[in-house]
């Protein structure tokens, strides 16, 4: 038995266990329903108002922590076997130079952006990491939400300041300047700030040597380019390490999103998850394999095109 057909065995059972949660849910629904209907008509009759408010209150919120316990919970574990299946898949037809881990909950983002410098936030949401090593290269990629906290006399409330994808790219053996990149710095950076503007590329940027930064970070600023077309980017260099935040629309491992009513075995999913993964771990390529802008720049190109006749060839 290959490989392929082994993950097309294993995702027909995890599809499999995927109607019998569907089957439970049509089944339940409608009592998930009911139940806070009954109990809220059942207290309006007792007339009190107290009564009526918390046994509601009650009911709704318990029939959605039973639904959430019963099937959004392990609907979520779920998924994250069949990303990790699917991963698997392309990691090892298209690099399987490259040793990887999927983790799907929250895992070093808190830390990572923290000490990179970039942003801070009150609470950091993170899903779909993914660690791995390639040659000396080691990386580190997730999904995030960085929200910050306000309290009123309503309560408190988190905002979504900066969601996007982490990247974290350690280079052993690289000596980077201090440095700090970015494609919208805030007006106060750019007055009161000694960062400069790269014209040819359009992102601004501070370096303890600007020599070696040109020289050891050029690779980036294709990428940064590129990125840029999406959303903000944000990046911070030292040592051995890089860490990218890129402010995008992108679902990472989530387009399409999978639903309970949808079959798991879906082409268009398989798709742009591997334009996704190529795109990114383009970037360590570009490190480790010490290309030009320009030659950068062009596989970027020939990147898109490849996806653009792979979707193609499965529409």
């Amino acid at each position: 038995m290959n490989d392929s057909f082994k993950t097309l065995s294993k995702l027909k059972e995890l599809d499999g266990q995927r109607e019998e949660y569907k089957a439970k849910k049509d089944q339940w629904l409608p009592a998930y329903i009911l139940v806070p209907l009954v109990i809220s008509l059942l207290s309006f009759l007792t007339g009190a108002v107290p009564f009526i408010i918390m046994g509601t209150a009650v009911s709704i919120v318990g029939s959605i922590a039973i639904y959430h316990f019963n099937y959004t919970a392990p609907f979520k574990i779920l998924t994250q076997q069949v990303k990790s299946e699917l991963l698997a898949e392309f990691m090892r037809i298209y690099h399987p130079a490259i040793l990887y881990k999927y983790i799907g909950s929250k895992h070093l983002a808190e830390s990572i952006i923290e000490n990179s410098g970039l942003i801070t936030a009150d609470r950091y949401n993170e899903e779909d990491a993914v660690t791995g090593t390639k040659g000396n290269a080691e990386f580190y990629l997730s999904e995030v939400n960085l929200e910050n906290k306000k309290t009123d006399d309503n309560g408190t409330t988190y905002n979504s300041i900066f969601k996007g994808l982490l990247f974290k790219l350690k280079l052993k053996g690289r000596a980077l300047p201090k440095s700090q990149l970015y494609s919208q710095p805030s007006m106060f950076k750019q007055w009161f700030g000694a960062i400069r503007k790269n014209e040819e590329f359009g992102f601004w940027y501070d370096t303890q040597d600007e020599k070696v930064f040109q020289r050891e970070l050029q690779s980036l600023f294709p990428f940064i380019r590129h990125i840029a077309k999406e959303g903000e980017v944000r990046i911070s260099a030292h040592g051995d390490e890089v860490i990218i935040l890129m402010r995008s629309k992108m679902k990472f491992l989530d387009d399409p999103k999978f639903s309970i009513d949808k079959s798991f075995e879906d082409e268009d999913y398989y798709i742009k998850m591997s334009q996704q993964m190529n795109s990114l771990l383009y970037i360590i390529d570009s490190f480790t394999d010490e290309l030009s802008p320009l030659e950068i720049e062009e596989k970027l190109k020939l990147r898109v095109a490849e996806y653009a006749e792979m979707k193609e060839r499965f529409d």
